[in-house]
């Protein structure tokens, strides 16, 4: 009798943990990112993310967040000659993060513990068996009311 592997499914703490990895990959690879770059007065941006969850049906995700400098780092943060003679920096990046069927590389990719396999006993030749089900009884309904006095 084979074996047949159960694979967990993502919850949605491993979802969001693979996004947010996946967005900071991108984002280092930008090179006005560097540890070495400095932003006197912050940044702005927007992000949009729109996710499909894969199970029985699929389940949809939309958010979008706008980002930017508070007015406090902005009022503490007097404009210096490199702000004024500088430019501002434009950081553009799309990413798109394909469905991947082995849920265990999803987990690999960012960096998260696979759960306990289990495993499931699996005779192929064995017939279905049909399972009775109990329900409550159905309430009783009044009988017909004669209305035709």
């Amino acid at each position: 009798m084979p074996n047949a592997e159960f694979v967990a499914g993502l919850s949605g703490q491993e979802i969001i943990n693979d996004v947010l990895g996946q967005v900071r990959k991108a984002l280092e690879r930008d090179c006005n990112l560097r540890e070495s770059d400095c932003y006197g007065r912050g940044y702005s941006g927007s992000i949009k993310l729109s996710l499909q969850l894969f199970d029985i049906d699929v389940a949809k995700v939309e958010a979008e967040l706008a980002l930017s400098p508070t007015q406090e780092l902005l009022a503490s943060t007097p404009e210096t000659p490199q702000d004024v003679e500088g430019q501002d920096v434009n950081v553009e990046i799309t990413l798109d993060i394909p469905q991947d069927a082995d849920l265990n590389a999803v987990r690999e990719r960012s960096s998260q513990a696979e759960p306990s396999n289990v495993e499931v006993p699996v005779d192929p030749t064995a017939p279905a068996v049909p399972q009775r089900r109990s329900y409550g009884k159905p309430p009783t309904l009044g009988g017909a009311v004669d209305v035709t006095d």
